[in-house]
């Protein structure tokens, strides 16, 4: 009777272990060293050179095929479809002149989120669906920062270099993750995407939300320690 109970508990567990898992996004966006913005809901760094992660869930129910060719659109903040002379931006070696090199509107299927339409430029890449591309499954909005390599993980993740130091003027960077798929009428357009709340931007200093959130998480471990 006991071994039949302990069989049950180690199921049970494994069960729950497997659900956090599929819980978990199919597609998520950070920023190694990044934190999150509980404002503007994104994962945000103020550096002027970083690693943006692309992460993948395949366990998700939703997820794209994990050999799918994905797409990180990068965007502009303050959004525009105004042309005009911003300096430039390095993505993974592609360097990326304001606005010359850049398309204006919103990517097809794409919904618009408060970011588009704007001047955004595309870019595809395939995951490492081998050892080394794996990592340790997480939520980015509670653990922001960048993901752990672990050849036992459950997710697969992608590294970009950025380089937004040839900006001019208070032009800033949004990343958004998708992939794309042949609509009715033979059109290829954006089929799942990450959720908004799971994109990543870029922001000229650490925001005062930020440091006022860090602040009062601080406050409430101090009062929980003291009562």
């Amino acid at each position: 009777m006991k071994q039949l109970l302990k069989l049950s508990v180690v199921a049970a567990l494994s069960l729950a272990a497997a659900t956090v898992v599929k819980a978990e996004n199919a597609l998520q966006l950070d920023i190694l060293g990044g934190v999150y913005d509980p404002i503007h809901k994104d994962v945000v760094s103020p550096a002027n050179v970083f690693q943006l992660a692309a992460i993948l869930n395949p366990a998700n129910g939703s997820a794209p095929a994990s050999n799918d060719t994905f797409y990180i659109a990068v965007s502009l903040i303050p959004k525009t479809t105004t042309a005009f002379a911003g300096g430039s931006f390095d993505f993974a070696g592609t360097t990326v002149n304001v606005t010359a090199d850049m398309t204006s509107g919103t990517p097809a299927g794409l919904s618009p989120h408060g970011q588009f339409p704007n001047f955004y430029r595309e870019f595809a890449f395939t995951f490492d669906l081998s050892n080394a591309g794996k990592v340790d499954l997480y939520n980015t909005e509670d653990s922001p920062g960048g993901p752990t390599f672990n050849t036992s993980g459950a997710a697969f993740a992608k590294l970009f270099n950025v380089d937004k130091s040839g900006l001019t003027g208070d032009v800033e960077l949004h990343f958004d993750l998708y992939n794309k798929a042949l609509n009715r009428r033979g059109a290829l357009v954006v089929d799942k995407n990450a959720p908004f709340s799971h994109d990543a931007s870029t922001i000229p200093e650490p925001t005062g939300f930020v440091l006022t959130a860090a602040g009062m998480a601080l406050f409430g471990v101090i009062r929980r320690k003291r009562s």
